[in-house]
């Protein structure tokens, strides 16, 4: 029994982020991850099941990962929140949208994941690139839909959810989602998608904060074939749109004498995939492998509010072709795991001004800094999940071969030839090691490296207003990760304590430096050669009585720029919240919640980071299963109250407003209206 016990403990840990088999993900206590109405905790990462994801209220990849351990969203606009896990933002956290990396060339928002289609996420927390690749300084967030289901024999059967969020007070907007499956013994097809559309939120004092408006699109289809028990083909396309605009870079143009900001219209990403999946196969637990392609579009345009607000527009198209095989194989003692990924992206941007005397574009060209970009990673991993007595040692190592060309004018800017074209072999380790003789306390200890090759637009980004200076100087990101934690459980109550030091070289900080331009101050990437990012972590569930549980998290993290002897920039302070779930009923469920965030102080002069105080506020829900009708499985009402006492506050990791020097507000009391029903 205690082998058993300890390879279901191996499973949930130590699982191939690149191909996740949701419904055979367990931790301890021993849970089925697509049945869990909550979200499954480890030490190292947060698996958030797929009914999150579904019936969350505005569709967003940042709102469903919010409550993960360790996780703080950064940005001014909802869809352009960034997801910073431990301290690092899109610039030390990897997304992957079904073994896809979304974020590989350049760091844009990444809410263009669809989450439509039952997926699982799995938020990972640490450096993870001995399992993902390069990039996974601070974490992850992996997202992968669950297995094709198929009919009994000789039957057919079909079912599906319908869910409709509305959302009225200080953010008006609506929200509808329904995905469908229909299948028989052999063949399964599903279908999902979305749409929304959100206004600009007024904050708690009713004043309209303008551009946080956005609007989304998503469709997802999958068409599945059963070769034989737990042998499966696959085609899957998903296509994601979404309009939206940035408030922080609201500012006066004293020439036009008109207000400009950046808009973000139709961007988008499309992805196509095909592949196989097996279980038990030529003595391989698992085994899959996939081809994928796509392309994401994101257009950044300087728009002014006016009738005629066009100015300039900079479009970002990346073009994304790729495959990747994983197999796990049991041996004695061992879980055996493999996975190889190969991906190339390709970059190619687009430029061009409004001429308002001629009322029309110019001709396209060239941005300023990157004309046009091509990375190319060979990414093989290689696991070890041992059970050695009451210890279970879990062991990965990873090589990449990541290749560069760019193609950036910089004999323009710097006055002689750079070579922009890179090669980089990049070799990452894991080892952790685990004590699970009693439930109630598991110890543990962790090492993990990771490195980051610097984004192009890091590089050899330059505004065309000159703001941004190029450098393409930088070099590699890096970082040592030592952990140590506890995790647990004992009668009714789940647990787990974490404490983390990341030793960072060459660490990469957006710097001010110390020039202006007549659109304001220059600021560039730049090497921090010591840095250090260290935290702690305490999560726990409780379920005090058989209807009322009780959910809390607690993390701090404290980033050191060692060369300037300061605070990094932009790092979350002190924060936590607590939740209590009552159900009196089989009907009724309600909650409370409150989010608490302490002052932050500790900020960067080196970026010209603003200190913010500290709020807190409420949240409540409540819903109701109403009776079903035939033609249903289930119809449930929901009712909810975000800042329950229409509290005044700013996040820490908002963009700071380009023209007034402050953190945009956040939405005041917003309630919403939700109807869901399975069938």
């Amino acid at each position: 029994m205690q082998r058993n016990k300890l390879y279901l403990i191996m499973t949930g840990l130590c699982l191939s982020p690149l191909t996740v088999w949701a419904e055979d993900v367990q931790v301890l206590p021993t849970v089925e991850v697509e049945e869990a109405l909550t979200m499954v905790y480890s030490s190292d990462k947060t698996i958030l099941p797929a009914t999150q994801a579904i019936e969350n209220n505005k569709g967003l990849l940042s709102d469903v990962v919010k409550q993960a351990v360790g996780v703080s969203l950064q940005g001014s606009s909802e869809v352009g929140k960034q997801i910073t896990i431990r301290g690092r933002g899109l610039r030390g956290t990897a997304i992957y949208q079904d073994g896809i990396r979304i974020n590989e060339l350049h760091d844009d928002p990444t809410n263009l994941v669809n989450i439509d289609n039952p997926s699982v996420i799995t938020v990972y927390r640490g450096a993870s690139a001995a399992y993902l690749g390069q990039g996974a300084l601070g974490g992850a967030v992996v997202v992968e839909q669950t297995m094709p289901r198929f009919a009994k024999l000789g039957a057919v059967a079909s079912d599906g959810a319908l869910s409709i969020n509305s959302s009225f007070g200080s953010q008006e907007g609506i929200r509808t989602a329904l995905n469908a499956n229909v299948m028989n013994d052999h063949w399964s097809l599903s279908v999902a998608g979305s749409a929304s559309d959100f206004r600009d939120y007024e904050d708690a004092n009713d004043n309209l904060i303008n551009h946080t408006d956005f609007d989304s699109q998503s469709i997802n289809v999958r068409l599945a074939y059963q070769l034989q028990q737990g042998q499966v083909l696959f085609l899957q396309g998903a296509r994601n749109l979404a309009n939206t605009a940035d408030a922080s870079t609201r500012l006066f143009n004293k020439t036009m004498q008109l207000y400009q900001y950046t808009d973000r219209p139709e961007n988008q990403t499309q992805l196509l995939s095909m592949g196989y999946q097996g279980r038990d196969v030529a003595g391989f637990e698992k085994i899959s492998a996939e081809l994928f392609g796509g392309n994401m579009t994101y257009n950044i345009n300087a728009s002014f509010e006016n009738p005629d607000p066009n100015n300039s527009q900079i479009v970002r198209a990346t073009d994304i072709r790729g495959a990747k095989a994983n197999v796990q194989r049991r041996y004695a003692d061992h879980l055996l795991q493999a996975t190889f990924k190969y991906q190339n992206d390709e970059l190619s941007p687009r430029f061009r001004n409004y001429n308002r005397q001629k009322a029309q574009w110019n001709a396209w060209t060239y941005p300023p800094g990157i004309q046009h970009a091509e990375n190319t990673s060979t990414f093989l991993s290689l696991g070890d999940d041992v059970v050695w007595g009451q210890w279970l040692v879990n062991a990965a190592m990873s090589y990449e071969h990541y290749r560069r060309e760019v193609t950036a004018n910089t004999a323009a800017i710097f006055g002689d030839k750079i070579n922009t074209d890179h090669t980089d072999n990049l070799v990452a380790g894991s080892l952790k090691l685990s004590y699970t003789q009693y439930a109630w306390l598991i110890p543990y200890a962790k090492i993990a490296n990771a490195e980051r090759v610097p984004y192009v637009n890091e590089q050899y980004g330059n505004n065309p207003n000159g703001t941004l200076a190029p450098n393409p100087y930088l070099d590699n990101e890096k970082v040592i990760n030592y952990e140590l934690g506890i995790e647990g459980s004992h009668g009714e109550a789940e647990y787990g304590f974490s404490a983390y030091y990341a030793d960072y070289t060459d660490y990469i900080q957006l710097t001010l430096t110390g020039e202006t331009v007549s659109a304001g101050t220059v600021k560039q990437n730049q090497n921090v050669s010591n840095a250090t990012i260290q935290g702690l972590e305490i999560w726990g569930r409780y379920k005090l009585l058989s209807n009322l549980n009780l959910n809390a998290q607690l993390t701090y993290t404290h980033g050191q720029n060692d060369d300037l002897d300061e605070p990094l920039a932009f790092m979350p302070p002190l924060m936590g919240w607590m939740e209590a779930e009552y159900s009196p009923t089989e009907h009724w469920t309600g909650a409370l919640s409150v989010w608490a965030v302490a002052k932050q102080d500790r900020v960067a002069s080196a970026t010209a980071e603003p200190s913010t105080a500290g709020y807190a506020y409420l949240n409540s829900r409540v819903s109701y299963q109403l009776p079903t009708p035939q033609y249903l499985n289930t119809l449930k009402v929901g009712f909810a109250i975000n800042n329950l006492f229409d509290k005044q506050y700013r996040e820490h990791l908002t963009t700071p407003s380009t023209d007034l020097n402050y953190l945009m507000p956040e939405a005041g009391r917003t309630y919403q209206l939700n109807l869901s029903a399975t069938f």
